[in-house]
């Protein structure tokens, strides 16, 4: 804390708030004064903080005495908003004002304050305390270009030199693998076999966690977890590609919940506790060769594997090509989804397990030859590169599952409806031309604020619909200033938030409508102009465009199912597409595979109602990757230095290994991806066995064999 320090005392006399308690703070605009006050024990410096999270100016007098410090210079301190035209940050810790303290009596002093809404305020006497903030300081000054790939991790960091300490990559991390983030699970790179690493899920029956509440109002912490361990890495523009990595599963822990191992692919938002709640689409291997491939949306495709041995080192891999899903076990197709709904085009990798000291090792995340492998941008609503036409109300305070937390949404224009959220009508507390409370279905003010709206139109005649409950109350109506009736929103008193008033007004002439609260509150939905001119009224189109440089696009965000035209280049692709209903970051509308170049995409709503996030813009289709023969070129070296000229082996487990050392370098030489990856898990298998046969527990005489 800038303006005060460890040992600081609060004064509960200077302390104050209030406002309605929403999701662990204040829920906005419900509080009054909120404020604390901390000094120095010592030398009596004070601070005072003021956190004013309405939209009214607040104002306040501070009395201060009996402090050493009372008659002190007092710098004060400011962070808000920026006002318009300004950059976001610009207002962002700014010191805005020097004074001293009024003397009001011997020892008593006092100064005024003035908090603007939305902002915080410290008056503090420590003079030589705080920096101004630059605006754009915290910005990166990096780009930040896509994770590459083809990615590999095999967990051994072999190039990375000991510090100065001796320690060596993996030792000065603890064992923790790169680039990764672990959800319910502890996935550690530890030691394998021969000295290798590999990446080890770590909580299992006996070291299984309790779960917590974050806001320790629960019974979560009554109960140990049963959230299945996964870890997340990788970028999240990622669009199609395969996720590979070997996996050998642990039998020897005791039984907690199904033991598995699984891989998924284009995780954009951790939503679920569940294994396969984790990423969009996850691909599960279990103990007893039943596999699993899912989509969170609910589509499975389920099965068994043939004569699958659990014991032994095996390969999964998740294909997502754009929206088929391709899973495939030790290089065969096991399974195949093809995703009507496209839930999520792009993403993370995740791995996943059971409460089991499951291994991995050789991640590999290879690009789809012919499709962009990634989304070169990733732009929010607010992107100045998007433009936006008609009515659409812009959102910049949602919830973390938004991205950047802001949402735009719009609805078909129906003629002469002008819904709640329309630019033309105007929303009044008192004098003051202030916003209601709203939601996306309707806006409301009640009539202790005063509270009323005002609407110019060109017609004969208006419907006026809000909402009807228990809560809500009445409403005078006025037309060109003259009363015309009443609208009753009150369910128990006969309101069904619907009247008309056909009053055979000019059609050519502009009126003004004005509709007050008389009790309780009252709300709006939207508003139907009887007999509109043809030439009047607002836009009749809901849009938005974008002008972009790649192969395609995709548009993302928790939305309703609602019904698009889309146009390319000027040209319809899509008379009326209806799109899913879809969840957080999940994706709309996907479109692909454009030669690469200058495009212009214009979308419409022409039913329901639109939610956007972002837009993902595709980039590059990607070259094909070439066989990867590194990891199985390490092993063979590694095997062959291996002898019995002692006969430590049995001679059936020597004589496979010798086997699948000849078919590791027949494999290497001008093998397929598929056939070099099976000769390797077969010379893997082959040496970890020769491990096991129980007459060694070491191999000597050798440098450490990295597998």
């Amino acid at each position: 804390f800038e303006f005060a320090d460890l040992g600081w005392n609060y004064l509960p006399d200077a302390c104050y708030g209030d406002g309605s308690y929403s999701d662990g703070g204040v829920l906005a605009d419900t509080g009054t004064n909120n404020y604390l006050t901390l000094k120095d024990p010592d030398t009596d410096d004070y601070s005072m903080i003021f956190a004013n999270n309405t939209s009214q100016t607040r104002k306040y007098k501070v009395t201060v005495k009996n402090l050493k410090k009372a008659s002190s210079p007092l710098n004060v301190w400011e962070t808000r908003g920026p006002d318009e035209g300004q950059e976001y940050d610009s207002n962002w810790m700014q010191m805005v004002d020097s004074f001293t303290p009024n003397k009001e009596s011997y020892g008593v002093y006092s100064f005024t304050l003035t908090v603007k809404p939305y902002s915080i305020k410290t008056v503090t006497s420590l003079l030589d305390r705080g920096q101004e903030y630059s605006p754009g300081q915290n910005d990166p000054n990096v780009d930040r270009d896509v994770l590459a790939l083809p990615y590999t991790d095999d967990f051994e960091y072999a190039d990375y030199d000991t510090d100065e300490k001796g320690r060596t990559y993996l030792e000065r991390r603890g064992g923790t693998p790169r680039y990764t983030t672990d959800q319910y699970g502890a996935f550690e790179v530890r030691e394998g076999s021969f000295g290798n690493h590999v990446l080890a899920q770590m909580i299992n029956y006996d070291n299984r966690p309790y779960d917590w509440n974050v806001w320790g109002n629960g019974t979560d912490e009554n109960s140990q977890t049963t959230g299945r361990p996964r870890t997340v890495l990788g970028d999240h523009r990622w669009t199609n590609y395969t996720a590979g990595i070997d996996f050998k599963l642990d039998l020897t822990s005791p039984e907690c919940f199904e033991n598995y191992a699984g891989i998924g692919v284009r995780e954009v938002v951790h939503e679920g506790t569940n294994a396969n709640d984790i990423a969009t689409y996850t691909f599960q291997v279990f103990q007893n060769g039943s596999y699993q491939l899912s989509c969170r949306t609910g589509k499975s495709v389920k099965g068994t594997l043939e004569n699958f041995d659990s014991t032994v080192w095996h390969n999964m891999q998740l294909s997502a090509d754009e929206n088929v899903l391709t899973a495939y076990v030790d290089g065969k197709k096991a399974a195949e989804l093809v995703d009507d709904n496209h839930t999520s085009m792009s993403g993370r990798v995740t791995l996943t397990s059971g409460f089991y000291n499951t291994q991995f090792d050789n991640l590999e995340v290879l690009p789809i030859e012919g499709k962009a492998a990634a989304a070169e941008q990733k732009l929010d609503d607010t992107s100045e590169l998007i433009t936006w036409n008609g009515n659409w109300n812009h959102v910049l305070n949602e919830g973390y599952g938004h991205y950047n937390r802001t949402r735009t949404y719009g609805g078909s224009i129906e003629k002469g409806v002008y819904a709640h959220n329309s630019g033309q009508i105007r929303y009044y507390k008192g004098g003051n031309p202030l916003a209601w409370g709203s939601n996306d279905s309707n806006a409301w003010g009640s009539a202790a604020d005063e509270a009323h709206y005002e609407f110019d139109f060109y017609g004969t005649g208006i419907e006026i619909f809000g909402e009807a409950n228990g809560s809500n109350g009445t409403g005078d109506v006025y037309v060109d200033g003259e009363k015309v009736g009443t609208v009753n929103y009150n369910s128990g008193n006969g309101g069904t938030g619907h009247n008309v008033f056909n009053l055979d007004l000019d059609p050519d002439q502009l009126h003004t409508l004005k509709v007050t609260a008389t009790s309780s509150f009252i709300s709006l939905q939207k508003l139907k102009v009887i007999g509109e001119p043809d030439d009047s009224g607002e836009s009749r189109e809901n849009s938005f465009s974008l002008t972009f440089h790649g192969t395609g696009i995709q548009v993302f965000g928790n939305s309703g199912a609602a019904t698009i035209k889309v146009e390319v280049d000027g040209e319809i692709r899509e008379a009326a597409y209806q799109t899913p209903a879809a969840g957080n970051r999940q994706t709309t509308y996907a479109l692909q595979n454009l030669p690469e170049g200058a495009h212009t995409v214009k979308i419409t709503v022409e039913g329901g109602t639109y939610y956007v996030d972002g837009i993902d813009v595709l980039g590059t289709a990607a070259e094909g990757a070439a066989v990867n023969t590194a990891k199985l070129l390490t092993l063979i070296d590694a095997a062959k230095k291996l002898t019995n000229d002692d006969e430590t082996y049995m001679p059936e487990d020597w004589e496979n290994f010798q086997k699948a050392i000849a078919a590791a370098e027949k494999a290497l030489a001008g093998g397929s991806a598929e056939a070099v990856n099976q000769a390797y898990l077969a010379l893997r298998n082959a040496m970890e066995k020769l491990g096991l046969a129980g007459a060694i527990t070491e191999v000597t005489g050798l440098e450490k064999l990295y597998i």
